[in-house]
């Protein structure tokens, strides 16, 4: 979980007015309220924790590790997702018997 009251080291603001400069470029009722919550000063809406999900599915990282642990700024290689994997030697067996057993 990451607070959104933070100041973000390379931009020198908050999390929380940068997530409202982002928001205020959306036409709807939710960039309206960032370009407010700019104008105001007012960025309470926008100072909720932040929490990720799935965030170290491709680089290297440990489990408990920083969720930006790893990230480089070369490209990342493409990961095929595994699927759904048969799983071998539970076969089902059918065999007929009687006048079809041959």
């Amino acid at each position: 979980m990451y607070l959104s009251t933070d100041v973000s080291p390379s931009a020198h603001v908050s999390y929380a007015r940068l997530a409202a400069e982002e928001t205020s470029f959306y036409l709807g009722d939710e960039g309206t309220a960032a370009k407010k919550a700019l104008e105001t000063g007012k960025l309470a809406k926008f100072e909720v924790p932040v929490r990720f999900v799935f965030g170290k599915s491709v680089v290297t990282a440990t489990a408990k590790g920083d969720i930006f642990e790893g990230v480089v700024s070369d490209s990342v290689r493409f990961a095929r997702v595994p699927g759904v994997q048969p799983e071998v030697g539970q076969e089902l067996l059918l065999e007929f018997s009687g006048p079809f057993h041959f």
